[in-house]
């Protein structure tokens, strides 16, 4: 009788060998051991190679602690076919993608769109409007004419988007493209070698707008879905500037947009508020009845009111004249200039003066709330700055009277009474939280700030030329952003990218989408907040009467 070492898996167990008994009997005290069948097991590491029935283990020289290994499948741990057909990842449709995604509780990137020949420019806009949530509802329950061709274009677009939401892969927007160039030839424009030509993001975003006009209409509303949403009103006046007598002439016109122009090498202009200022108040040549030639007058716009989202379009391409010591034709060309935007827009001073009135109750309410954080915050320093050795042995009164103090100057010097919530922070001047209680329901109140919603920018030094990208605000975030290159998503933060342009190679911000904020506030919010504006005039007042006196 000799002893062996039986490795099988990661279990390893002495067995006693009978060498005068042939192999089957030791495959046999292994099948006891470890459950594996005498007709699965192979068994290695004694002379002559795996084990076989009728071996005499007399003649293989077994010495006693020698190590063999038994390989094979226990009875009860058979692999068995599953129960359910095994699905790949190549062989489901995009539907059943996103639908596993659902059911799993993931969130991938968002989806692009593929670009299908110098189509960036269109790829760039659909993706622009995405976080017009208004939009994309508008589309979804629009009654189109199909029948025309710009009921085409608008039912391919709520196609497009309707891909982008429920599928997992690029979308390849065919039947949007065939439609648009259709309808407008000009995007059908070809190079002399066939290729498509690279077109405008501007020019195509109008062109979309165009035809939702003509061929939707909003359930229940008489305006239309793009107009509900992007349309405001310009009051425009004109003078003569070469005849004094001639009466100026004023006009309102609804547009969909404000330009930012960018100014000259004389007057460079480098802030989204001069480049708007520059395209509201300019001098234009139109002819002049008075007159009866050509003359120069002044022209001064003011918006009369408010869309729910703003586009402002950077007037960054240009057509440049013929210059005949130059020997240059006229030719399109590219602004590279930078110019900043915030991210916070305020248009109270490009209003008019019937808006601002409308305007100012919910600015009075931002003021007082701003004014009441910083008293908050000035309150909370002054005990800091006086803390000795008593104050630490009692430290944990001194914090709640510190609190109460706080809480009492965010809330106009009334102390809250327990169980009372209390915002000693208070809201920045763009928050549009509701107020201090109220006793009837807040109305939501506009206050003439926009916030920065998405970017269309364009990469190249040449007009006709270059890639046009998409950037998104990642739903409510601040930082994270979505790249859009065509079908290529990616996130960013905000603070390490730099859309503001005067690098003709990288992106230049061309269009920017805002959305209108509004200022929820109670009634007794409002009565305080004029009160206190009443107040601050009354002792401006007083200060001017004493410096006058003095």
């Amino acid at each position: 009788m000799v002893n062996v070492t039986v490795k099988w898996g990661k279990e390893s167990t002495q067995v006693e060998v009978d060498t005068s008994e042939p192999g089957l009997v030791f495959k046999s005290q292994l099948y006891a051991l470890f459950g594996v069948p005498v007709e699965r097991q192979k068994i290695m590491g004694f002379k002559g190679g795996i084990l076989k029935d009728e071996a005499d283990m007399g003649s293989l020289d077994i010495k006693e602690g020698q190590k063999v290994t038994l390989v094979g499948t226990a009875e009860g741990k058979e692999i068995k076919a599953p129960t359910e057909k095994t699905m790949f990842m190549e062989d489901l449709t995009a539907a059943d993608k996103a639908r596993l995604l659902k059911e799993k509780k993931m969130e991938p990137l968002p989806r692009g769109l593929e670009n299908l020949g110098n189509t960036c420019y269109l790829n760039s806009v659909v993706q622009f409007l995405k976080p017009s949530g208004e939009f994309l509802e508008g589309l979804r329950e629009m009654r189109a004419n199909y029948s025309s061709p710009d009921g085409n274009v608008a039912t391919a677009l709520k196609e497009t988007y309707h891909r982008l939401d429920t599928e997992v892969d690029p979308v390849q927007p065919f039947s949007l493209i065939k439609f648009l160039r259709d309808r407008f030839p000009q995007f059908a424009q070809t190079t002399s070698r066939g290729q498509p030509m690279q077109q405008d993001s501007e020019e195509v975003l109008q062109c979309l707008f165009e035809s939702l006009v003509r061929s939707t209409q909003t359930p229940g509303q008489a305006t239309n879905l793009v107009d509900k949403l992007f349309q405001f009103n310009l009051h425009v006046q004109l003078k003569c500037l070469e005849n004094e007598t001639e009466e100026p002439t004023t006009e309102t016109s609804a547009v969909r947009k404000l330009s930012a122009f960018l100014g000259d090498q004389v007057k460079p202009i480098d802030h989204l508020h001069q480049g708007l200022s520059l395209s509201l108040d300019e001098t234009i040549e139109k002819e002049s009845p008075s007159l009866g030639r050509t003359a120069a007058y002044s022209k001064v716009a003011r918006v009369t009111s408010l869309p729910e989202y703003l586009i402002i379009h950077l007037v960054r391409f240009e057509w440049k004249k013929a210059h005949e010591l130059a020997r240059t034709d006229a030719c399109k060309t590219k602004i590279t200039r930078k110019m900043t935007f915030p991210r916070s827009l305020d248009i109270y001073e490009f209003s008019s003066d019937d808006l601002k009135e409308q305007l100012r109750p919910a600015r009075e309410v931002l003021a007082e709330r701003a004014e009441k954080a910083a008293s908050a915050r000035n309150e909370e320093k002054k005990p800091s700055d006086k803390k000795d050795d008593k104050e630490k042995e009692g430290g944990e009164k001194k914090d709640t009277e510190m609190a109460d103090a706080s809480a009492a100057a965010a809330n106009g010097g009334e102390k809250k009474t327990e169980g009372e919530a209390v915002d000693a922070s208070g809201p920045a001047p763009m928050d549009v939280d509701a107020g201090d209680g109220a006793s009837e329901k807040p109305t939501p109140m506009p206050s003439g700030h926009f916030e920065l919603q998405s970017i269309v920018t364009h990469q190249g030094r040449a007009a006709d030329a270059g890639h046009y990208i998409a950037w998104v605000k990642k739903n409510k975030s601040e930082k994270e952003w979505l790249k859009y290159d065509d079908d290529k998503v990616s996130e960013h933060v905000w603070e390490q990218i730099d859309l503001q342009g005067g690098r003709g190679d990288y992106h230049i911000a061309y269009l920017l989408l805002y959305k209108r904020s509004e200022v929820t506030a109670s009634k007794e919010e409002l009565e305080e907040a004029r009160a206190a504006r009443e107040a601050r005039i009354g002792a401006a007042g007083k200060e001017g009467g004493k410096a006058a006196e003095e």
